[in-house]
């Protein structure tokens, strides 16, 4: 992952699935695993990465003779845990933020347009046939007739 981050500086998070490919965004690589047996998508950020290569306590080892960690060392670790985990949670719910901004500015479905959409669509065809004497194109919009009906 190392590795990966260097190359790609700009980049602060990736999603890897579980043949080790790393993707940009998140619904790329869930459409990628599920064409896998083990379908897990982890997400993998360059600040967790980074302070996985820091020891904890700088240049010195954190351990004492028995291998215990200190009170004040534990104390430490869980403070770096506890902000790492808030800033991350705060880079996701960013990342969710817009990618449903994004959706509600997607353009209506069919099944979400008007049902009344069909009655004025054939009310402009009729009005349109009996002014110019012959039926429009069949796939006409509803804007292109109103235009063709308002022109003298």
């Amino acid at each position: 992952m190392k590795i990966l981050f260097a190359t790609h500086p700009d980049v602060d998070t990736f999603f890897m699935t579980a043949d080790d490919k790393a993707f940009y965004e998140r619904h790329q690589a869930d459409a990628h695993a599920q064409k896998l047996k083990n379908q897990k998508v982890e997400c993998c950020a360059r600040k967790t990465v980074e302070l996985q290569d820091k020891p904890a306590g700088g240049d010195t080892d954190i351990l004492d003779d028995q291998g215990n960690l200190s009170e004040e060392e534990a104390s430490n670790l869980a403070e770096a845990a506890e902000k790492l985990h808030k800033e991350l949670s705060e880079d996701l719910e960013t990342s969710e933020g817009s990618a449903e901004s994004e959706l509600s500015k997607a353009p209506a479905s069919p099944e979400e347009t008007s049902a009344s959409e069909p009655d004025e669509r054939e009310a402009l065809m009729a009005a349109y046939a009996e002014k110019y004497g012959k039926k429009p194109a069949h796939n006409i919009s509803i804007e292109k007739l109103k235009a063709a009906l308002a022109a003298e």
